[in-house]
């Protein structure tokens, strides 16, 4: 019989935040404990070899992918969705585009972040017309109307696919600082790279 496991505080309530937020009953300390000690190396392998599938890693920047079971995570799309494209005014090369399928913001090198209108999860709106999107997988679309040629057509399509049990209202004028479009999270690009499993 190995050393008994401890719990740091910090896991005990990070555990309890979990159990709260999906609705799961509490756990008696004990419990946690006893369940954390019975764990064999077995349970643990065939738990990760179920989630392979779906698994994405997160290793140092620097850091060789553990190849060839996983393949480097794209954090932009290779086309954009299907839709009217409409450029940026001042000569930046992006093109933003809305279609029935979704939104995209496409760069000079034609790659692009895209949302479908049904994976939108967050949703802000400014009184100067500025939209905020956040999709489900993390990516971030920013829309300001003086920036875009024909930007009625865009906000009207976000107002009419964006989901509005999920949007808030601001008052006033977005903050300037707000970049146009980012994939979660924005630190992550300095300090991690992301893998995922290879098909």
């Amino acid at each position: 019989m190995g050393a008994p496991i401890l719990l740091r505080p910090v896991d005990l309530v990070a555990l309890s935040v979990h159990d709260e937020l999906l609705g799961v009953a509490p756990y008696a300390l004990s419990q946690v404990r006893a369940e954390a000690a019975s764990l064999t190396a077995a349970q643990v392998a065939a738990a990760l070899k179920a989630a392979l599938d779906t698994l994405i890693l997160v290793i140092p920047t620097g850091t060789r992918t553990p190849r060839p079971h996983f393949a480097p995570y794209p954090t932009q799309e290779a086309h954009a969705l299907p839709g009217t494209e409409f450029p940026h005014l001042y000569g930046s090369g992006e093109h933003m585009a809305v279609g029935p399928s979704g939104i995209s913001l496409r760069d000079s090198d034609r790659r692009a972040l895209n949302i479908l209108w049904q994976e939108i999860v967050v949703g802000g709106r400014w009184e100067d017309g500025t939209r905020l999107l956040v999709g489900r997988d993390g990516t971030v679309i920013t829309f300001r109307p003086p920036v875009w040629r024909n930007p009625g057509v865009v906000l009207s399509a976000i107002d009419s696919n964006a989901p509005a049990d999920g949007s808030s209202t601001w008052r006033g004028r977005a903050r300037r600082q707000s970049c146009h479009a980012r994939r979660r999270p924005s630190a992550r690009a300095r300090s991690s790279r992301v893998a995922r499993r290879s098909s």
